[in-house]
């Protein structure tokens, strides 16, 4: 690998690095201004990065009541469903 291919590979790198840089820097600029308020934007930023918590569905969250389920009948009867 001569020098010159090792130089071009290096521009290469800075270039891209370059451009990835200022395309976040853009995006980041773009989503302030298109926020309603500063302290709105900041808001949401901070929420962004916090872990969303899960609820964990227990078998009993879907049960369904026999009770329910005969007066649902007894209504779509009614109105012959």
């Amino acid at each position: 690998m001569s020098i010159e291919h090792f130089t071009l590979g290096i521009l290469t790198v800075l270039l891209i690095g370059q451009q990835v840089y200022w395309a976040r820097v853009v995006l980041n600029l773009t989503n302030k201004l298109m926020s309603r308020n500063y302290s709105e934007y900041v808001q949401a930023e901070k929420f962004k990065n916090e872990p969303r918590l899960r609820m964990e569905n227990k078998p009993d969250d879907y049960a369904i009541d026999p009770e329910d389920e005969r007066k649902a009948n007894e209504l779509n009867a009614l109105f012959a469903l």
